[in-house]
């Protein structure tokens, strides 16, 4: 989390977040000038509380830009802000009660767990709305041991602030301590939620925005758009336009930004087809790029595969037939290697590989 706390702090001072804070500041001195102003310095006070629960919430959810004021937000239906005040109001009363009672050592230490868990508290309130499950250790506790030592950086974090603005309030004006308050609850809730999100495989829970998900998603597009290549360039072939489909699908994995993964596809696509021409054209470039990416075993694959559809495929560039050869050899594959090297001389006759092409063959033909 130390890694996130600079976006974290630097979050109410953007996009709506900073808007919102500026204008019930203004709100705030506006009530604080006389008793008519009583419902504006309530208005300042709680709608930016709940603002602060949707921030949690669409943070835990992976948004991490500030969203905006909606009228959702201000429906007098969400009290969230005002469940975790009755918490509150309960746990300060079990903290006088514990200290009449147990003592002011004990009543401290209570106070102290309280506060600690203030961010658990808020977290199960903004994704639950549920009153009894925050009021619940083993909930509680389950989720700060699921975050581990990033619960105590989260916890720090309003700590910190708090006394910072504790030390500077003497000298500032009333309207100005007021907005570096909702600066830092704001910082604290997004903050929270960005733990959430961290945490979510170990919380169990499910955001609307993940990378993995996001990844998935455009993969699909992805492969869905080259699907739509693949029938263009297959009714092409299928009119004996052969050049057209080639250029249609090599433009198309173009678009898709020329990743092998996407040629390796196409091509299981292409052998599927009835005119095998396509796919040996193209099972010539899938072989050149994995070989340029030193990943042999796929190459020998491809050819291989090609070898099924055509007996007479060979490979078209010179540097690459001895290293497919090694690795066929390697791999115990003798008569692929064979017909990888078949006719290498006739075909490149001054390339500086055939002296060890000779050998290798030689070495090929001493095996049974």
């Amino acid at each position: 989390m130390l890694e996130q706390l600079p976006a974290a702090l630097a979050y109410p001072c953007r996009g709506h977040a900073v808007v919102i804070i500026a204008v019930f500041a203004i709100l705030f001195w506006i009530g604080s000038l006389s008793p008519l102003g009583l419902v504006a310095a309530i208005i300042a006070v709680s709608w930016p509380m709940k603002y602060a629960y949707h921030v949690l919430e669409r943070t835990a959810h992976g948004h991490f830009e500030p969203p905006p004021m909606t009228v959702e937000l201000v429906n007098p239906l969400s009290q969230q802000p005002l469940k975790h005040l009755l918490l509150l109001l309960a746990a300060f009363a079990l903290c006088y009660w514990s200290e009449a009672i147990l003592g002011r050592w004990v009543s401290a230490i209570l106070f102290t767990l309280i506060l600690l868990l203030q961010p658990a508290v808020a977290a199960q309130i903004a994704l639950d709305d549920d009153l009894l499950m925050a009021l619940e250790p083993t909930a509680l506790l389950g989720l700060v041991r699921a975050c581990g030592h990033d619960y105590a950086i989260v916890t720090a974090v309003p700590l910190f602030l708090g006394v910072l603005i504790y030390l500077a309030a003497s000298q500032l004006a009333p309207a100005l301590t007021f907005a570096l308050m909702l600066y830092a609850v704001i910082a604290t809730f997004h903050l929270t939620g960005r733990l959430l999100y961290r945490h979510r495989d170990a919380l169990g829970f499910e955001p609307d925005l993940t990378p993995e998900r996001d990844e998935s998603d455009r993969r699909d597009r992805q492969r869905a758009e080259l699907d739509g290549v693949l029938d263009e360039a297959y009714r092409a072939a299928s009119s004996n336009r052969s050049r057209d489909a080639m250029a249609t699908l090599e433009a198309g994995l173009k678009r898709q930004g020329d990743r092998l993964e996407d040629h390796t596809y196409a091509h299981g696509q292409l052998r599927n087809w009835p005119m095998p021409g396509p796919a040996l054209r193209h099972g010539q470039i899938l072989i050149t790029r994995l070989v340029r990416a030193r990943r042999l075993a796929e190459a020998l694959e491809v050819y291989q595969r090609c070898m099924s559809l055509s007996a007479e495929f060979r490979v078209e560039e010179a540097a690459q037939v001895l290293p497919l050869a090694r690795l066929a050899h390697t791999l115990g594959k003798g008569k692929l290697a064979s017909h990888l090297l078949k006719g290498f001389a006739a075909r490149f006759p001054d390339h500086p590989d055939g002296g060890a092409v000779l050998r290798l063959e030689a070495e090929l033909a001493e095996r049974p």
